[in-house]
């Protein structure tokens, strides 16, 4: 990211000294676009890590494997820990005999959610790749 920000800032420096005004305007006009639509996918992507990570607790605990569970807070707690607060409630999960009546946890065990979930990634994909040139082979249709 640091080299990005250095030449981007020698790309402003030459507008300027040649006095392309109209190119360096717009220049900054596009690169607040670039910035903000990159600043809006790291956080959609941040969202959807937490959701799968939640979705991977609620699966293994409907397959009987809390052990996944309480290893992966094991391998990964003091990281939740520093994300939010929201985090703390789920250390008791495995622990729950029955997660899928809590109101803490029910959502997460829906279908509903589940869709809403796979829904939500699979426009995230498609909003990375929108505009990226794919090569189509009729041996991979």
């Amino acid at each position: 990211m640091e080299n990005i920000q250095y030449a981007e800032e020698l790309v402003r420096e030459f507008l300027v000294f040649r006095g392309f005004t109209n190119t360096l305007q717009t220049f900054e006009s596009e690169l607040g676009t670039d910035i903000a639509s990159e600043t809006v996918l790291i956080a959609t992507l941040s969202k959807l890590e937490v959701s799968i990570l939640r979705y991977y607790i609620a699966h293994a605990i409907q397959s009987g494997r809390r052990d996944k569970v309480v290893d992966l807070f094991e391998m990964n707690g003091n990281e939740f820990l520093q994300r939010g607060k929201d985090w703390t409630a789920w250390f008791a999960i495995p622990y729950i005999k029955n997660p899928n009546l809590d109101p803490e946890f029910h959502i997460y065990f829906s279908k509903e959610w589940y869709e809403a979930l796979r829904l939500s990634v699979r426009n995230f994909f498609s909003e990375i790749f929108n505009g990226t040139h794919i090569l189509q082979s009729k041996s991979y249709i």
